[in-house]
């Protein structure tokens, strides 16, 4: 698993996305029950602006995993240009369940 990481970090760093997304996708898209490699993919599509996408691979997550913090705050992400506040505002709640007084969870919360 760890190659794998340090190879879409490399080529996240080098701007290519689409050899990094076809090398995750491929190797973690059929395996969810692998939870960082949901992540990624999640993470991939956040950084491309594609929210529906993103959203799928961390809701499936945050459902395996409830209290994965990481994937809970990364939805939440997602969730606002999606135009789900209700949902967002949720996930920033259990998000403060999990790590009381995280600066992120609460600064999205203002922003609802």
């Amino acid at each position: 698993m760890e190659p794998e990481f340090g190879l879409v970090k490399l080529l996240n760093a080098l701007g290519q996305s689409r050899e990094n997304a076809g090398l995750v996708c491929g190797h973690f898209a059929s395996r969810p029950a692998k939870h960082p490699g949901q992540l990624l993919i999640g993470i991939i599509y956040l950084n491309r602006k594609q929210f529906g996408k993103a959203a799928r691979y961390f809701e499936r997550v945050v459902s395996l995993y409830s209290l994965a913090y990481d994937t809970s705050l990364s939805l939440t992400w997602t969730y606002l240009p999606l135009g789900k506040k209700a949902e967002a505002r949720a996930l920033y709640n259990k998000v403060l369940l999990i790590w009381p007084n995280d600066t992120n969870a609460l600064a999205g919360l203002k922003r609802l």
